[in-house]
């Protein structure tokens, strides 16, 4: 077991993307039930927290906010600023690097990696799966609301992955990949890399 040993100066943020179905709501949803050791972790939805931001600024919903370039990336900076100054140690961002329609095509990116605008979280966390798994957690869950064709399944995941290490190479945040066959095999990934990021001493006991 692994306990933290100090408190951290403020709240670290952690992008988890992922093409829809892959599991990222299980992965941090089991995360969250399990024994934190005294560490307290939030999971947000970036698409949530930003429509109700823009709500707050009168930008009406996030659907009208996507079709505002400018002022979207300006919400999402100040969203990932204000998370910072959460009570708790991290500060789970639940979200997607691509924007995907229905039928699995890619539309255009979500972030910023460069300029004014350019995002910045202290992790990037993708989790992936075989296509053939995403395809029929799609069939069994999605009710048909994403594309279940296996070819732009795996589009999506190398999107994914591909924008995952370009918004971390040009700010230089390490990207982790999870690779969630295994739900108890993918939470204890997950630790780890909370451990790393935690970057205190830890007690192992045995």
């Amino acid at each position: 077991m692994m306990r933290y040993s100090k408190e951290q100066e403020y709240s670290k943020t952690i992008f988890v993307g992922g093409c829809h179905g892959v599991g990222k709501s299980t992965v941090l949803r089991t995360l969250l039930s399990s024994d934190s050791n005294g560490v307290s972790i939030e999971v947000i939805s970036m698409s949530k927290a930003l429509d109700e931001l823009a709500r707050q600024r009168n930008l009406g919903s996030i659907a009208e906010l996507n079709k505002n370039d400018l002022a979207r990336k300006s919400l999402q900076k100040e969203l990932i600023s204000s998370l910072r100054k959460s009570n708790s140690n991290f500060v789970i961002l639940d979200g997607h690097f691509l924007n995907i329609a229905r039928d699995g095509t890619i539309i255009d990116t979500n972030y910023s990696v460069n300029g004014e605008y350019a995002i910045h979280f202290d992790a990037i966390v993708v989790i992936v799966a075989e296509p053939a798994i995403i395809r029929e957690r799609r069939i069994k869950n999605s009710q048909n609301l994403w594309s279940t064709d296996i070819d732009k399944i795996e589009a999506e995941q190398k999107g994914e992955i591909s924008e995952a290490k370009k918004i971390g190479n040009a700010s230089n945040t390490p990207v982790y990949i999870i690779e969630n066959t295994d739900l108890p095999l993918a939470v204890k990934s997950f630790k780890e890399i909370l451990y790393t990021l935690a970057m205190v001493d830890y007690e192992r006991n045995k």
